[in-house]
Parts: structure tokens; C-alpha cells; sequence
């Protein structure tokens, strides 16, 4: 994909980089990141910092977990922030699912910041 060919609008990063982590496309899937990204577990545990580190853990869950699979069961946008309550499956979409919201702030057409809040 292009530079003027990649998404612009917040709501359409984000389906492009659900569609590429479904494909698990990590060439296609890491075009749509910020080169400083920031993952935070709910309320304010930094995960991930840097596009590097986001690149290394999802080669590492896309080789290790082949079947990993999301789903979106609904989707806000509000500006620049697109908020996906989503399920995610490890063993395929057949499987036991893991629920949460990802509250994503995407910038100048890249993902700038992810906030993933999982249900207890």
C-alpha cells in the first residue's frame, strides 16, 4: 500500500488495521503505526513503546497463535479517537474469546496511541 494509498480518516486506520491483524499482515498491519506508538494497558501501564516493540510482540503472536482473530462487536468514532469493543479469539474465531475496548488516537493517518482496557 502507497503512502496515498493508506486510510486517512481515524475510522478507516483502524478497520484497515483490524483487517491486516485478522490477515495477520505484519508488513501491512505495522504501516499503520506511528514510529512513536504508544500501547497502554488500562488506566496507564505503558505495554508497548515505540513502533519496534509493537513490531516484535505481534511477529511474535502472529507466528505463535496462527488462529488469533478479532472481532468487532462495535464501533465509536469522536474526532481522532475510535473506540472498538472487540473480541478476541487465541484459538480462532470458533474458540473462547477474550472481551475488551481498544481506544485508539490516530494521527496524520497513523496510530499514535492505543489503550486496551480488558474485561475481569
Amino acid at each position: 500500500m502507497s503512502r496515498s494509498e493508506e486510510p486517512k480518516l481515524p475510522q478507516d486506520v483502524i478497520e484497515a488495521q483490524v483487517v491486516t491483524y485478522n490477515n495477520r499482515d505484519l508488513e501491512g498491519y505495522m504501516a499503520l503505526f506511528h514510529d512513536d506508538v504508544k500501547v497502554y494497558t488500562f488506566p496507564e501501564i505503558l505495554s508497548l513503546n515505540g513502533k519496534a516493540q509493537v513490531h516484535e510482540r505481534y511477529a511474535e503472536l502472529f507466528k505463535e497463535k496462527p488462529l488469533n482473530f478479532t472481532k468487532i462487536l462495535n464501533r465509536t468514532v469522536l474526532g481522532d479517537r475510535v473506540l472498538d469493543h472487540e473480541i478476541v479469539y487465541r484459538e480462532g474465531p470458533s474458540g473462547k474469546g477474550s472481551e475488551m475496548i481498544a481506544i485508539y488516537d490516530v494521527q496524520d493517518g497513523l496510530i499514535k496511541r492505543i489503550d486496551f482496557i480488558s474485561s475481569r
